[in-house]
């Protein structure tokens, strides 16, 4: 191989290796990764949303437990959001999502339903009581 072929080869292979490496940061995968936030989802008209918040409020957990609450209804960035979470959990289009939906990004766990995400916080404050 000349010199000429060994620019053009090397040229090539960075390119290459810049389109992965952009298209792989777009695709929302690796900020979703990197997430380390808990975010609770939620929506108007959800039954079982309610009964979550109703739970948080009247246990003060904002003030025990940092979390992000992010409403799906009318947002589409939102909503984007949460299917991302989805996917990193594994949770293919034919598992039924529904609110309130919870993304644990410490542990990158999700988990949905108002007693599966009920426990989560219960299980949070009872860990970090002990930890004091």
């Amino acid at each position: 191989m000349t010199k000429k072929n060994y620019i053009i080869l090397i040229s090539s292979i960075i390119l290459l290796l810049l389109i992965l490496f952009i298209f792989y940061k777009n695709s929302g995968m690796f900020s979703a990764k990197r997430d380390k936030s808990v975010i609770l989802y939620v929506q108007d008209g959800c039954s079982h949303c309610a009964i979550v918040e109703d739970y948080l409020n009247a246990n003060d957990i904002a003030s025990k437990f940092s979390f992000i609450q992010k409403d799906i209804t009318n947002n589409n960035s939102n909503h984007n959001d949460l299917l991302d979470k989805v996917r990193l959990c594994g949770w293919g289009n034919d598992h039924n999502i529904e609110t309130p939906f919870l993304w644990d990004g410490v542990n990158s766990e999700c988990s949905m339903g108002d007693r599966d995400i009920i426990n989560f916080f219960k299980s949070q404050i009872a860990s970090s009581t002990v930890n004091l």
